[in-house]
């Protein structure tokens, strides 16, 4: 699984926060983050991005779950100029 990236998420979240966090770990990915630092939660040691990289994750994240109006309103709301 070298190759691979795995998101795993917690099941009894709700399911806009478990999107939130899927957009979260994705942008890590898109933005090609290594996890770089280990800290310990519960007494479990865990791997995790720079603080700064997690900023940028947390407002890429924003970017990935902004609900996009249907293309026929963007049609409409640009006087009928598609890009």
């Amino acid at each position: 699984m070298a190759d691979k990236s795995v998101v795993v998420t917690i099941p009894l979240r709700s399911p806009g926060r478990r999107a939130s966090d899927v957009a979260h770990e994705l942008s890590h990915l898109v933005l090609t983050h290594d996890l770089a630092e280990v800290r310990e939660a519960n007494g479990m040691p865990f791997r995790t991005c720079r603080p700064d990289e997690e900023e940028q994750a947390t407002a890429f994240r924003g970017t990935l779950i902004l609900p996009h109006p249907p293309r026929s309103a963007q049609s409409a709301d640009s006087g009928g100029l598609t890009a």
